[in-house]
């Protein structure tokens, strides 16, 4: 009876360095359509939180009533309320969507892509692409229900303050990612929605400040989104007699804060796991 000895190999430096490195962006489009399918079709809060409220809060306010068609420059108080509401469906989109992004590596998710040829720089390029989109693809439809229901502005109108709108989505995706890196899933989800609405109303995303209390108007320059929802209405207004350039501060400075929180939670949920 024969017997063989059993042999072992030992990776070596070499079998390493011959390892076939992966193309850097492998893997890039099919996880953009895999995140753009479960954001949309696979997220109840897409349709119902995204485009559902603000076309129902948009038939409520600004559909058939006396002041609907009242010109406000290039747009009339119709268009003005749809913008509002348009913009807040693709904030609110954005941020949850990268929230649940970041809440996956809780699950393990992201340890598992480590044995993937795709990186998870691809993967989270994939997926801040796709919340973009996903916001884009709410104020898209928003805008579709306003224009067929009297909502008037001027052709360039339209393009800029949509393009203004989801150029505008990119902190608040950031904003989500952070509260994902930081807290649970029930948590995370119930900030991310409470901070978004709260925002939106005191920068009077939703209805004039004029109309509200003179705390609420003074407290407004300093919230997150006051300057957005100003800048994307400014095309409607006139840029020449409403710009300032206090929006455009306002938007820096809480895009900047966004980031760094999303960058630092980032960072601390690495070195976390490596301990």
């Amino acid at each position: 009876m024969s017997t063989h000895a059993a042999t072992t190999h030992t990776l070596t430096k070499q079998d390493l360095t011959d390892r076939p490195v992966p193309p850097p962006l492998k893997g890039l489009g099919a996880q953009f359509m895999m995140a753009l399918r479960d954001n949309t079709l696979r997220n109840p809060w897409f349709i119902g939180g995204s485009i559902g409220i603000p076309i129902l809060m948009y038939f409520l306010f600004a559909v058939g009533k006396e002041y609907s068609d009242t010109s406000v420059g290039h747009a009339n108080i119709q268009a003005a309320v749809l913008a509002g509401l348009t913009c807040y469906g693709a904030l609110i989109s954005a941020a949850s969507a990268t929230c649940n992004t970041a809440l996956q590596r809780r699950t393990g998710w992201w340890r598992t892509l480590a044995l993937t040829p795709m990186s998870l720089s691809t993967y989270l390029w994939a997926q801040i692409c796709a919340a973009i989109l996903v916001g884009a693809l709410a104020a898209l439809v928003t805008y579709g229900v306003g224009a067929l229901t009297g909502a008037k502005m001027s052709g360039i109108t339209w393009v800029v303050t949509f393009a203004l709108i989801v150029v505008c989505s990119f902190p608040l995706a950031a904003f989500g990612f952070a509260v994902g890196q930081l807290v649970g899933e029930n948590a995370a989800y119930f900030i991310v929605s409470m901070t978004v609405l709260v925002s939106a109303f005191l920068s009077g995303m939703f209805m004039p400040l004029e109309q509200m209390g003179s705390l609420v108007q003074k407290v407004a320059k300093y919230t997150p989104m006051y300057g957005i929802i100003n800048l994307v209405r400014a095309p409607q207004l006139g840029w020449d007699t409403t710009f300032e350039w206090s929006w455009v501060i306002n938007i820096a400075v809480w895009s900047l804060a966004m980031l760094a929180a999303a960058v630092w939670t980032f960072t601390r949920s690495s070195r976390t796991e490596r301990n």
